[in-house]
């Protein structure tokens, strides 16, 4: 307190720390990997430029954040908090990333392939953004109570919020669902995705290494069926659960029939589920119109492909049963999406989505209770630099589509992109 004459305690430097350390370690976790992570998964625009005109694949290979800096040519470069404060400016380093562009075009063995011809890297600066005070790209990151003094800071400065303009902003704590756990819930406004839509479901918010997430509900129809809604660019599509389940791995009935029910002897123990899966398989045989010799995983693939390639950006060369692979991997329970191991990431995805659908029957026959919303138990908090960085992400992709459509424009214009496009 101001009135003791000693000062401040000794261990109130710690204990400020404390307060703002969740905030500064989720702005460091952006700045060491995060932003890797997200550019990895950011992915590759592939076009075409004109009828006829070469294939161009466009990608950001890395992306990095700077330290703030002065332009005014001073002696001290760096940029502190404190001189933010009293000129009104932002605290803000560049992002420096590396753009990628490859040219291909047939290949001459007549397979009909394209390979590469040509393959460019560009550096560019695309954008400033603010630093959290404190984190690792800030000045003040390791400085001790004297050396904070001396940059005109609190000696027990901890950090965790951003200067714009002069002025501090926080970025709020927020409240989110739990991640990767499904949560059976009611809710009345689902009636109102169909005519046979009922109120109950199981949601489960999937979440990336990277820190972005993607809800997936599994709805319960009124005849027993179960959909799978998912979101793709801001609209929501609703996909047979059990088709689903087809493109995840090479299955039958049966097999699909024993994954929900928990083998025969989980069959035999919950006849009401039982009964409910049967409707299930009967009526998505029906609905998808499979038959027996074409209910493969690359039919079901090219089926489910076929209707979602004109939302995913695919070059005209990619096949049907790609842009399903593609859809699966990029927007259903993505927290088990692994590049490395594709077949692995497919086999979780079923379990999951069995375990999911064995929930939701005994959620309906009064068998599971439905999950508190309220519960703590429930719940996790959305720090800042982790919506920082799926801000950023999506930043980035919106950059690359904004490449696309400018080269589009030149090529249009009559104006030539680069010698060899």
């Amino acid at each position: 307190p101001s009135s003791s004459a000693t000062g401040l305690p000794q261990d109130t430097d710690s204990r400020l720390k404390d307060l703002a350390s969740a905030h500064v370690e989720s702005f460091n976790f952006f700045l060491e990997s995060g932003l890797g992570l997200a550019v990895d998964d950011i992915p590759a625009r592939d076009f075409r430029l004109g009828p006829g005109g070469k294939r161009v694949r466009v990608w950001i290979e890395s992306a990095e954040v700077g330290q703030p800096t002065k332009r005014d040519g001073s002696e001290d470069m760096r940029l502190m908090p404190a001189e933010c404060r009293e000129r009104g400016l932002s605290y803000s380093a560049p992002l420096n990333a590396v753009v990628c562009r490859s040219v291909l075009a047939p290949a001459d063995d007549g397979t009909g392939k394209d390979v590469v011809v040509s393959t460019d890297s560009y550096p560019l600066r695309a954008g400033e953004l603010p630093i959290m005070v404190g984190s690792q790209r800030c000045h003040l990151a390791g400085m001790d109570a004297a050396a904070k003094a001396a940059a005109h800071e609190e000696a027990s400065e901890f950090g965790g919020y951003f200067i714009c303009n002069g002025i501090e902003r926080v970025v709020r704590l927020l409240q989110m669902p739990r991640r990767n756990y499904p949560m059976a819930i009611t809710r009345s406004s689902y009636t109102k995705r169909g005519r046979l839509y009922s109120t109950q479901a199981v949601v489960v918010r999937s979440v990336r290494p990277d820190q972005s997430a993607l809800t997936v509900t599994l709805h319960y129809l009124t005849n027993g069926g179960a959909n799978v809604r998912f979101a793709l660019r801001r609209q929501e599509f609703f996909v047979p659960a059990v088709l689903v389940l087809r493109c995840l791995r090479e299955t039958t009935d049966r097999e699909i029939f024993h994954a929900i029910c928990g083998g025969p002897q989980g069959a035999a123990r919950d006849p009401h589920l039982a009964d409910r899966v049967q409707l299930l398989l009967r009526d998505a045989r029906v609905q998808a119109g499979f038959g027996p010799s074409s209910g493969s995983r690359e039919a079901c693939l090219a089926f489910l492909g076929a209707r979602f390639r004109g939302e995913l950006d695919l070059p005209s060369t990619a096949s049907d049963e790609e842009a399903g692979n593609l859809l699966l991997d990029r927007y259903v329970l993505v927290h088990l999406t692994n590049a490395a191991d594709q077949e692995t990431a497919a086999h979780d995805k079923y379990v999951m989505l069995c375990t999911m659908l064995r929930k939701l029957y005994r959620f309906v026959a009064g068998d599971v209770l439905e999950d508190s919303a309220d519960s703590l138990a429930n719940q996790e908090l959305l720090l800042g630099g982790h919506l920082y960085c799926m801000f950023v992400k999506e930043k980035l992709a919106e950059m690359l589509q904004g490449f696309e459509q400018a080269m589009k424009r030149e090529v249009i214009a009559g104006r030539a992109v680069a010698p060899d496009v």
